[in-house]
């Protein structure tokens, strides 16, 4: 069994992880929408925007997820199940 200082790093770190994967998306995103001056995409650009836009909000979700599982495990010490059990020490 995990102890609550182990789940508590696990889960930071998947704070972590998809903080910067929600960084990286942005940054894709805005790269995407500047490449495009006029703001009037050709067909392939609209396409070019609207996968940034999918990848961008599949990542602020899963930071979203992350997030909900840390403040679960530390307010009410809720473990996830794919974290295992927690003992106390």
């Amino acid at each position: 069994m995990r102890s609550r200082e182990e789940i508590e790093r696990i889960l930071s770190s998947e704070i972590k992880a998809a903080g910067q994967r929600q960084k990286e998306a942005g940054a894709r995103l805005r790269q995407v929408a500047s490449d495009i001056p006029s703001m009037i995409p050709a067909p392939d650009g609209a396409l070019r925007i609207h996968l940034a836009g999918v990848e961008y909000r599949a990542a602020l979700e899963e930071l979203r997820k992350a997030l909900k599982r840390f403040d679960e495990f530390m307010a009410k010490g809720i473990v996830p199940d794919d974290v295992g059990g927690w003992r106390v020490r």
